[in-house]
């Protein structure tokens, strides 16, 4: 996600802002919700890492379904959709790379997901497997849906209200809400949102620049240049009238960062990297509509639907490449799995 965007933003910080128990989410009675599926498919893998590592999926395909039933079945998400990552975009090489080396890293891998999506399936849950990212799909078929996911990125594409899961087991979150009203404390305290509301969200895709985002190079963005020279530059910039236009946030960001910064970066590479990451979050992500189309996220049609991208979106080919299943990734295992699934649904209901 977007590097320490949420502490800076109203409802963002887990020690004052976080909420225990979803029956509490009374604006998602009755409304179709997205579910970011990223996390949570990974926090299932992590919760039973020996046995996924070892190959044994069960465990982990056990748990994401408990936490369907617990949604669905308890809390009555009953208009959820599950949405699962697609094929990983280039542009998120250096985060991948990062996380690979983590020490407790694990790879959530195309079976993995492939099973996730069968229970879904299973459970008559509705699911869609997105061309990238899946928090380019999220809400773009139902504007009114509601986003729940884990990390920062809905903010970054726009989504005015999103829900922030910290833990599914312990039901704990927060909500951001980027519809409220500046008043005076929220403006001291929040600088960053008072400056979102006058400037639009390229604030906060300039926050995301500056600060280090999924496809930045470096993990710390534009290195030098913090929260503290960037804060500066927005107590000058909120003095002036008019527009603020990227080569004068460049300009004024490099003025105030640390002297490592204007020896690494030019003013016109820190203007590049501004746009760069602001044309990731408003261009050029990409989502299916109902009938299997992609368009981009700023709306243009980039292909009409086809025999691969309908297989794709129902994940009947492989969701991180767009092959076709093959025995390897396939195994008997998979279809034992999902026996096992129907027997625990069966005797949970």
């Amino acid at each position: 996600g977007v590097k320490v965007l949420l502490p800076n933003l109203p409802g963002g910080s887990t020690a004052e802002s976080t909420i225990t128990g979803f029956e509490k989410l009374d604006a998602l009675r009755n409304r179709s919700i997205d579910l970011d599926s990223g996390t949570l498919v990974y926090t299932c893998a992590l919760r039973h890492r020996t046995t996924y590592n070892s190959g044994d999926y069960l465990p982990a395909v056990r748990e994401f379904q408990r936490t369907l039933i617990v949604l669905v079945r308890i809390q009555k998400w009953e208009k959820l959709t599950v949405v699962f990552d697609g094929i990983p975009p280039k542009e998120k090489r250096h985060e991948h790379m990062r996380r690979r080396e983590k020490a407790d890293s694990i790879v959530i891998t195309s079976t993995f997901i492939a099973m996730c999506v069968k229970v879904c399936k299973k459970m008559f849950i509705n699911y869609v497997v997105a061309p990238q990212e899946a928090d380019m799909q999220v809400c773009r078929r139902d504007k009114n849906s509601i986003l729940v996911c884990r990390d920062s990125d809905g903010v970054a594409y726009g989504h005015k209200y999103v829900v922030i899961v910290d833990s599914w087991s312990k039901e704990e979150y927060r909500v951001i809400d980027m519809t409220t009203p500046v008043t005076e404390d929220i403006a001291k305290n929040y600088p960053l949102y008072a400056a979102y509301k006058r400037y639009g969200i390229k604030i906060i895709h300039w926050w995301a620049a500056t600060m280090g985002c999924d496809i930045s190079k470096d993990d710390c963005g534009i290195s030098g240049a913090g929260t503290k020279a960037f804060f500066k530059v927005l107590d000058d910039v909120m003095k002036r009238e008019g527009d603020l236009s990227p080569t004068v946030f460049a300009k004024k960001l490099r003025e105030h960062a640390q002297p490592s910064t204007r020896l690494s970066y030019s003013q016109t590479q820190i203007r590049d990297e501004l746009l760069r990451v602001s044309n990731w979050f408003s261009k050029d992500g990409t989502f299916y509509d109902q009938d299997g189309c992609i368009y981009s996220i700023s709306g243009r049609k980039i292909s009409l639907a086809s025999n691969q991208t309908v297989k794709h979106m129902k994940g009947r080919i492989d969701p991180k490449s767009g092959a076709p299943f093959t025995s390897d990734l396939l195994p008997f295992q998979f279809f034992y799995l999902l026996f096992k699934c129907c027997i625990l649904e069966s005797f949970l209901f």
